[in-house]
């Protein structure tokens, strides 16, 4: 088990800002390592007008990820169905199958066991979480994509 430390640097930050951007940016980190079936044992989060920090106790290094079998949209469905359902998991026409139910014909798709890389999880969790927090009004940081609501000096994970 690890600890996942987050710390955002930036120019000073009102008060009633800077905490409401602690408590969601922490929801939002928590509801995406929670779509990942990534566990911690606790989180925390902490404010000074210039920082923003993130604490994740007890995350896992590597997680094993059970054989299962996934079920899609009726084989009657429109094409976009069975995109939507392909694209949302990774998959390729060939992974699917057909098989009869009793309401009707769906496409099923087996996904293999494996063990995911928890850091390399991260390293897409991390900037979809800073992109997904909107400031009432964000400043942009250099060249960067990442708009905040004062420059950024640092990011350190």
């Amino acid at each position: 088990m690890s600890d996942l430390f987050l710390e955002l640097f930036s120019e000073e930050i009102p008060p009633k800002l800077q905490v409401d951007a602690r408590e969601k940016i922490k929801n939002i980190f928590e509801e995406n390592l929670e779509k990942k079936n990534i566990k911690f044992e606790s989180s925390n989060s902490f404010s000074t007008p210039k920082r923003l920090v993130f604490i994740f106790d007890g995350v896992p290094e590597k997680i094993e990820q059970k054989e299962k079998i996934i079920k899609g949209p009726k084989t009657a469905a429109p094409i976009t169905a069975l995109e939507g359902f392909l694209n949302s998991h990774n998959l390729k026409k060939s992974d699917i199958y057909e098989k009869d139910l009793e309401n009707g014909k769906f496409y099923f798709a087996k996904i293999e066991s494996k063990t995911i890389d928890v850091f390399e999880e991260l390293s897409s969790i991390i900037p979809n979480v800073l992109r997904s927090y909107s400031w009432k009004k964000a400043m942009k940081w250099s060249t960067y994509d990442l708009s905040w609501g004062r420059p950024l000096k640092l990011i350190s994970a």
